[in-house]
């Protein structure tokens, strides 16, 4: 998955379960990322970019929290495939 497409759907998830960036950013911190809370409140915005590593570890803590949510919402990794990528 490009970086973009990880940018949007993570973003997406994020505003559909109501969670903010500051609860985000704790967690993410808590689990061994490394960027700004202003780094990842950019991200989120479609405003900055993070390397692979820390998306994923964003995507990883956005899952941990909305994990006991009603909906069955999930931010991507890098490696998740697209439904319309060629041999996905």
């Amino acid at each position: 998955m490009n970086e973009a497409d990880q940018q949007i759907l993570t973003a997406a998830v994020l505003s559909e379960v109501g969670s903010g960036v500051p609860m985000l950013w704790i967690h993410y911190l808590s689990i061994g990322g490394s960027d700004s809370e202003d780094a990842i409140a950019a991200y989120i915005d479609g405003q900055g970019v993070l390397p692979v590593k820390e998306r994923d570890l964003l995507s990883q803590a956005l899952n941990e929290l909305v994990m006991d949510s009603p909906l069955s919402l999930q931010a991507p990794c890098s490696d998740t495939p697209l439904a319309l990528e060629p041999g996905s």
